[in-house]
C-alpha cells in the first residue's frame, strides 16, 4: 500500500512529459488506439476526479445527516400527533364516563323513589368495593404515548363496569315496574268514605228472601257521593243491570275484577283506562236498593271474595291516601 501511495505522489512531481494512455474499442481484445496525454492534463483530470467524489462522498453524508434528522422529526410529529390524538379519544371517552354516571345516579334515584312506594327495603342496592375517583383519571402534562394507552383500558374497564351496572339496575327496574303494575291493579282501597251497613258473607235479605249469601259490601253514602276506581284497570261494562242497577265493571288484569253499583250516574265509558282514585259514578239507589249506597265487589277469576281482606289498612275509613 506504501508502495502505490509513493508511486501516486510520484506522479504528480512529473512535469512537461506525456504519458501514453491505451483506448480500447471493445472490451475484449479488439481494436486499440494509444493517445499521448500531457502530464499536467491527466494530473488535472485526475485531481478533479477526485475532487469530484471528495464531493460527492461529503455531499451523501450530509444528506444522510439531513435525512435522518430530517426522520426523527417526522417520527416526534407522527408521534407527537397520535398522542394528541389519543388524548382526544380518552377525554371523550371520560366525557362519557361521566354521563353515564350521572345517568346511573339518576336512575338509581328513580329506582328508589319507587322502592319507596312500593315498601320495598332498599337492601336491593347494596354499594361498596375500591372505588376511582374521576380526578385521578385526568390526562396530565407530558404523559407518554405509553401512560395514555393504559389510560384509555382502564377507561374501557371502567365503562364496561358502568354498562354492567345499568343492565342490572336496568333489570331491577323492570321487576319493580312488574311489582308496580301488579300492586296498582290489586283493589286495595274502599271507593268512599262511609259506614259499612252490610258485610261480605251471609245475611238476612232486606227484601224477604231469607238467609242469602252478599256477594260485596254495602257502604252508606250521601246520594251524589264520588266512586272512585279501587285500582288501575279498564272498564268493561257502564251501564244499567238488572239488580245493580247502574253499574261499573273494571277488570285490573291478573285475574281482578271490581264492580260498583247501584250509582245515581256512570262517569266512564266501556275501553276507557282509569288509575287507582279514577271516579267512574256517583253514588245513589238505582237497581234493588233500600237507600243511596255503593254495593261494591271483588271477584278473582269467578269467585267473589271479601274486599275488606283487600284493605291496606284495618281503619276503613281511611280510603283513598292520595285524595
Amino acid at each position: 500500500m506504501k508502495r502505490y501511495i509513493l508511486k501516486f505522489l510520484h506522479f504528480f512531481k512529473k512535469k512537461d512529459e506525456h504519458v501514453t494512455v491505451l483506448i480500447f474499442k471493445d472490451s475484449g481484445l479488439g481494436e486499440v488506439k494509444a493517445r499521448n496525454v500531457h502530464h499536467s492534463t491527466l494530473k488535472a483530470f485526475v485531481i478533479g476526479g477526485l475532487s469530484f467524489l471528495l464531493f460527492a462522498i461529503i455531499s451523501f453524508v450530509a444528506a444522510s445527516l439531513l435525512f435522518k434528522e430530517r426522520m426523527t422529526a417526522l417520527k416526534y410529529l407522527a408521534e407527537n400527533q397520535m398522542l394528541k390524538l389519543k388524548i382526544s379519544e380518552y377525554n371523550k371517552k371520560l366525557s362519557e364516563i361521566e354521563a353515564k354516571i350521572n345517568y346511573l345516579q339518576e336512575y338509581e334515584q328513580k329506582i328508589r323513589g319507587l322502592s319507596k312506594e312500593l315498601k320495598i327495603s332498599p337492601k336491593y342496592l347494596p354499594q361498596g368495593g375500591k372505588e376511582t375517583s374521576l380526578d385521578s383519571l385526568s390526562i396530565e402534562k407530558k404523559l407518554s404515548y405509553k401512560d395514555v394507552e393504559q389510560r384509555l383500558r382502564d377507561a374501557d374497564a371502567i365503562k364496561k363496569q358502568l354498562e354492567e351496572k345499568e343492565k342490572s339496575m336496568a333489570d331491577l327496574m323492570d321487576t319493580l315496574n312488574a311489582i308496580k303494575l301488579v300492586v296498582d291493579s290489586t283493589p286495595t282501597i274502599l271507593p268512599a268514605n262511609g259506614w259499612i251497613s252490610s258485610y261480605f258473607g251471609k245475611r238476612v235479605s232486606p227484601f224477604g228472601r231469607g238467609i242469602v249469601f252478599h256477594e260485596g259490601i254495602d257502604i252508606s253514602l250521601r246520594p251524589g257521593t264520588p266512586i272512585r276506581a279501587t285500582a288501575a284497570g279498564v272498564v268493561v261494562y257502564s251501564g244499567w243491570q238488572q239488580g245493580y242497577g247502574r253499574l261499573v265493571v273494571i277488570d285490573h288484569g291478573f285475574g281482578y275484577k271490581t264492580k260498583y253499583a247501584h250509582n245515581s250516574a256512570l262517569k266512564v265509558k266501556v275501553g276507557q283506562k282509569v288509575k287507582r282514585g279514577t271516579v267512574v259514578a256517583l253514588s245513589g239507589s238505582s237497581g234493588d236498593s233500600t237507600g243511596p249506597h255503593c254495593h261494591y265487589e271483588i271477584v278473582i277469576g269467578n269467585t267473589s271474595v271479601d274486599p275488606l281482606k283487600f284493605m291496606k289498612s284495618n281503619r276503613i275509613a281511611s280510603l283513598y291516601s292520595g285524595r
